[in-house]
């Protein structure tokens, strides 16, 4: 970290990292483990931080090999936001459960690991059962905590998940495109004070109608991912500003939503008749009503 912080500021964050571990009533491990990865994230410059983010995405894997007895052994290798996700679906789904098969109300009879693994495969059932379904339900309920302030770009800081991963704030961003933000007020020692409303930025009527407006599915060029696979994307994002409607989304696959929030790529509503029948794609009786199939239109110039 030497080089990259402030000598002044890594001396004051490294004595109150050590005071917070000292004493019965210090951090536990966990926690203290957590509180090191957020202050390493505030310590260095906005562009390390989420060029290191963007090297651990690329090289997320998954690999296929021989197991024991005849059977298959599956690799991940994640960074911290593809663990938060995982985790978030699979936990939910790998309870302990009664035991259905005896009939008796036995507990689950199956391992930890066990349980985990059938979690995942009904997930991937779910997905591929209907993979161009229209969505039924609210996505994976992963939770991260981070300062409005920073969502908003006003100053630095990052997002922290139930289990103590540490997610930058551009990845924050990108995930608050489609989700529900649930505002909280904090006091000073962490307790919550008081909750509002959550609220799904998109609801299933948005996403429903941006699925039949954005056929192909995800809206960047040359990409084929179908409308199943995408998420909804705020051309300007809520936290500067941008309104939730129709006209201020577009559908982008995990991939490009990336992309697009690495590289700031900006965006537009046109419709098919744009500049044809007259100023600012009216009609030619100047009413000024669009006409012709909406589309998206991409600007790939970073920054745009």
């Amino acid at each position: 970290m030497r080089g990259l912080a402030d000598p002044g500021v890594l001396g004051e964050v490294t004595a109150t990292l050590v005071d917070a571990a000292r004493g019965p009533a210090g951090l536990e491990e966990r926690q203290l483990a957590a509180a090191v990865r957020h202050a390493g994230q505030l310590l260095r410059p906005d562009r390390v931080v989420e060029h290191d983010a963007a090297v651990r995405r690329a090289h997320r894997s998954l690999v296929k090999g021989r197991g024991p007895v005849g059977m298959w052994r599956y690799t991940p290798v994640l960074d911290d936001e593809g663990a938060a996700i995982v985790d978030a679906a699979v936990d939910a789904l790998a309870k302990p459960a009664r035991d259905a098969d005896t009939g008796t109300g036995e507990r689950d009879p199956r391992t930890p690991a066990a349980r985990r693994v059938d979690a995942l495969l009904d997930l991937v059932t779910r997905a591929v059962g209907a993979p161009e379904g229209v969505p039924r339900q609210a996505k994976t309920a992963l939770v991260v905590t981070i300062p409005l302030q920073v969502l908003e770009g006003r100053c630095r800081g990052a997002g922290t998940t139930r289990t103590g991963e540490v997610l930058t704030a551009g990845t924050v961003r990108r995930l608050a495109c489609d989700a529900q933000v649930v505002p909280v007020v904090l006091g000073t020692a962490g307790e919550v004070l008081d909750q509002g409303r959550g609220r799904r930025l998109f609801d299933r009527a948005q996403v429903r109608h941006l699925w039949l407006r954005d056929r192909g599915g995800c809206t960047f060029p040359g990409c084929t991912r179908p409308a199943g696979w995408t998420d909804a994307h705020h051309l300007v994002h809520w936290a500067d500003g941008g309104p939730t409607s129709i006209d201020n989304a577009a559908l982008l696959c995990r991939a490009h939503h990336s992309t697009v929030h690495t590289h700031r790529y900006s965006a537009r509503i046109t419709h098919d008749n744009d500049g044809d029948d007259g100023e600012n794609g009216e009609n030619g009786d100047g009413s000024g009503t669009r006409t012709g199939r909406p589309r998206v239109e991409w600007d790939l110039n970073p920054g745009s």
